[in-house]
Order: structure tokens, then C-alpha cells, then sequence
């Protein structure tokens, strides 16, 4: 059975995807990649040198060959950003991959958010959950770093010129998405992935940010990771707790 995993949030849910769909694709899944919003062409990204698929015969045979697939259709603009498949293509890509990697959510290249009532777009028959945020807007002023500013401002109750603290990241990933998430989603699991964490005074943060998260919501994988490739590459961070309830 297919396994769909979804990715909300903001601040690095193109890279996250990108990541994970190698690492399931060493382990010899057969992975496809694509949105229920928006998301950037995989010639846009970095390295990409995937092509984007329209048919489900298309994704079939560049499954069949061992490749990665990214499913979609272009946007109006042809070049920077794709749409997801139709109720049809999601069945026929269901039952030809193994997992389904969808970016269901947007942020304006923003590092944090929280959703609005529309947002995110879940697929039917996600198991799996993944709610980023990007470190890069901690201790900014929430005017730079935020998308959806008058929901971030109304939940944390601060102006535009205040700076986002620990606390704040706190409240925004437990009553922005993870309490309400559990309750729409009750049976998908829930994991949280604290990127752009590149230096060892911003892990230390993430991490506290991480445990008061867990002591809201209850125990949750959290993952901290910078997913700049140079970065990783040269052994940048890539530390996993799996369990706060210790």
C-alpha cells in the first residue's frame, strides 16, 4: 500500500522533500514527488535534474527504470512552479509508488508561518505529517520572516516590529499546526523537522524550542537539520530525538 507523507510549514519543505525522497530512494521505494499547492519546477531546484511528468504512463516508466518522479503540471508562468496531479492521477500514482512525497503547503519563501483556514491542503489517505520550520527567523522581526502576519500576530499577540523568541516558535508550531492537525488528522503521525540549523548555538535553541513543543503536544519526533547541500556535505547537522517523554 501506498504510504503518502505530506510536508507543511515553511522555511525548508522543498528541501526536506528533496532529502528524504533520496534516502527513500536508497533504500529502493519507489518514490514520486509532487504538491496539492504549488511547488518550484525540479529544474529550479538545487542540482535538479529531474523532469517534471504529466501522465501517469510517463511516472510508470520512469518508476519502472529506477528514477525518482516528480508529478505535476505546470503553472501559468511554464518555468518556476508546478500543480499536482487530478483525483484520477492520484489513484493511478498510488498504485504504482511505494511512498508519495507532497509539498501541501505554501510560505512565500518565508522561514515561518501558520496556516490559514484553507491551508494546508492535505491529501486523503496521508499517513504522515511533517511540519518544517525554518531557524533563519528567530530573533527577526516578525514583519521579515513571516507569512500569514496578521494570524502569526493574532496567535502570539505582538506587533509587526516585535522579534520572534524561543517561546514563540513554541506557540506557533503546537496551536498553529500540531494541535489543530491531531484534530483534523487524528490517525497521521505528526513529526516536526527545525531547519536552517547551522551552528551549534542555533541547535541548542531548536532543541529547546523542540522539548517545550513535545511538553505541549505530547511526545513527537523532532528533527534538527540544515539542508544547505554544501553544508551537509561537509558534515553539517543532522541530529534526530525521537522522544521527549524521558
Amino acid at each position: 500500500m501506498c504510504e503518502i507523507i505530506a510536508y507543511v510549514g515553511a522555511g525548508g519543505k522543498t528541501s526536506s522533500v528533496l532529502e528524504d525522497a533520496e534516502k527513500l530512494h536508497a533504500m529502493g521505494k519507489r518514490v514520486v514527488v509532487t504538491t496539492t499547492t504549488h511547488m518550484k519546477c525540479p529544474e529550479m531546484c538545487p542540482e535538479g535534474t529531474s523532469q517534471l511528468m504529466q501522465s501517469p504512463a510517463e511516472a510508470e516508466r520512469l518508476l519502472q527504470a529506477g528514477e525518482v518522479v516528480w508529478y505535476g503540471h505546470r503553472a501559468a508562468d511554464g518555468r518556476f512552479k508546478f500543480t499536482g496531479p487530478s483525483g484520477e492521477e492520484w489513484s493511478a500514482l498510488c498504485g504504482m509508488a511505494d511512498v508519495i512525497l507532497t509539498e501541501a503547503d505554501g510560505s512565500k519563501r518565508r522561514p515561518v508561518k501558520i496556516p490559514a483556514s484553507h491551508e494546508p491542503v492535505i491529501p486523503e489517505h496521508t499517513s504522515r505529517i511533517i511540519v518544517v520550520m525554518g531557524m533563519s527567523g528567530l530573533g527577526r522581526c516578525i514583519s521579515e520572516v513571516c507569512h500569514r502576519i496578521p494570524l502569526v500576530l493574532d496567535l502570539l499577540n505582538k506587533t509587526e516590529n516585535d522579534v520572534l523568541m524561543e517561546e514563540d516558535y513554541a506557540i506557533l508550531l503546537s496551536e498553529g499546526y500540531i494541535e489543530p492537525l491531531h484534530r483534523r488528522f487524528p490517525a497521521c503521525e505528526m513529526e516536526i523537522y527545525l531547519n536552517q540549523v547551522d551552528t551549534p548555538t542555533l541547535l541548542e535553541a531548536a532543541e529547546r524550542i523542540g522539548k517545550a513543543v513535545c511538553e505541549r503536544t505530547g511526545p513527537l519526533p523532532v528533527r534538527y537539520v540544515n539542508y544547505s547541500r554544501a553544508l551537509c556535505r561537509a558534515g553539517g547537522i543532522d541530529h534526530y530525538v525521537s522522544d521527549y517523554s524521558k
